[in-house]
């Protein structure tokens, strides 16, 4: 049956009968049963050496990881520890008070953080013509003639120098086409300079009807006989004179009547004061207000005060005043270097008037009539004064003054209107 005889010989010893064969051989196979069923011994699948060497990897593993997020680590030891710090407090005050919520910690589920980590879908851009179709605006030379001459005089319109000289020479070329004198323009010219320098619109009209510049002087306009058309030519004239009777003509023709006015009075080209007919009552009256003038300050003292003679920028006169100076002082100024009827024209009729050009988006006139006394730091023309020589508004002449007065948002003034 596969036992030795050693094993035999112990077995019947083991019973205590040499004759119990039976016996003997039940023991034996009771002893292989239970040596069937015992656990064989686990089988060692690593050395002791092997051991020590993963546990070392382990180790420095853990520790690289430590080191390269410490402050993560701490800052989820510290939140968890005030966690439970809270929980504790919670519990302490009883089972029926509400537990805080912690809303600085919060579990994130997996599939957030399983979406999160995955790379988002990059779609391919396809392009579609959605824009609306844009066409850039045609040249002036594409137009129509008749366009051309239209919109040609509408940009001249608000220079009125510039429309009375062009509707002189075209009207006298529209009566004599074959006249060369008049089928000629010398743009180097001072009279051509004077009427047409920085005015819009003033070659394209000329090109409108014909001209064109010289073969051999780039700045004389020539137009051939064989090239005149006397309807673009009556076009033009029409349009000019309609420009003459436009709201932007007329005031900018006002404007400049008053500037020239002025220059005139000041130079004593003009005497229309009605008392003084003579240049010598003239200088008399205004010697009298330089009279009555303060003396200036010295440089470096004193506020300065400018006046615009107009709204040409290029005709201001400029004096130095003590702030406790008054309006009347400059009025007496402007009567001795302007003239007596710029004071006749602010004081008494009001056809003119001063503007402070210091005050943004305020073009009421300065009360010159009721405001002499007052000083002009208390009108607001300190430390310094922009004044405008103006022709008066019909409706402001109409209207009057506002009730707010010279002085309502600059200067001492201010405080007696707030």
């Amino acid at each position: 049956m596969g036992f030795s005889e050693e094993q035999a010989r112990n077995a019947l010893s083991a019973v205590g009968d040499a004759n119990n064969v039976q016996g003997a051989l039940d023991l034996l196979l009771s002893q292989q049963q239970i040596q069937s069923h015992a656990p064989s011994p686990p089988a060692q699948s690593i050395s002791n050496q092997e051991d020590l060497d993963l546990q070392r990897a382990m180790a420095n593993s853990l520790s690289t990881e430590n080191n390269r997020r410490p402050a993560a680590v701490s800052s989820t030891k510290a939140g968890k520890a005030a966690l439970a710090r809270l929980e504790r407090s919670s519990n302490s005050f009883g089972s029926n008070q509400q537990k805080p919520k912690n809303t600085m910690i919060k579990k994130a589920p997996a599939s957030n953080i399983s979406s999160r980590s995955a790379s988002p879908k990059i779609q391919a851009y396809v392009p579609t013509d959605v824009r609306p179709e844009i066409k850039a605006p045609s040249r002036m030379a594409e137009k129509s003639k008749e366009e051309q001459i239209t919109r040609s005089v509408n940009r001249i319109a608000s220079f009125p120098i510039a429309v009375d000289t062009l509707f002189k020479a075209l009207s006298s070329l529209q009566k004599e086409p074959s006249n060369h004198k008049f089928r000629s323009l010398d743009k180097s010219t001072l009279g051509f300079q004077r009427a047409f320098t920085g005015v819009p619109g003033v070659d394209d009209l000329l090109a409108a009807i014909n001209f064109v510049p010289s073969s051999g002087n780039s700045q004389i306009m020539t137009l051939a006989p064989s090239r005149v058309d006397m309807a673009l030519l009556f076009l033009a004239v029409s349009a000019l004179e309609q420009a003459r009777l436009s709201e932007e003509y007329k005031s900018s023709k006002v404007k400049l009547e008053f500037v020239k006015l002025v220059q005139d009075v000041k130079e004593g080209r003009k005497l229309p004061h009605p008392n003084y007919h003579r240049i010598d009552d003239e200088m008399i009256a205004r010697s009298n207000h330089l009279s009555q003038c303060p003396s200036e300050p010295p440089e470096g003292r004193g506020a300065i005060m400018t006046v615009m003679l107009g709204e040409d920028t290029t005709h201001k006169i400029s004096r130095r005043f003590d702030a406790d100076d008054t309006l009347g002082d400059v009025l007496n100024w402007l009567g001795s270097v302007v003239g007596t009827f710029a004071v006749y024209q602010l004081c008494e009729t009001r056809e003119w008037s001063l503007v402070d050009l210091h005050r943004a988006g305020d073009t009421v006139p300065i009360k010159c009539d009721g405001d002499k006394r007052k000083t002009l730091q208390f009108l607001g023309f300190w430390p310094s004064g922009k004044l405008q020589l103006r022709h008066s508004d019909p409706l402001w002449l109409e209207k009057g003054f506002p009730n707010e007065q010279a002085g309502s948002t600059r200067g001492l003034g201010a405080s007696l209107h707030h």
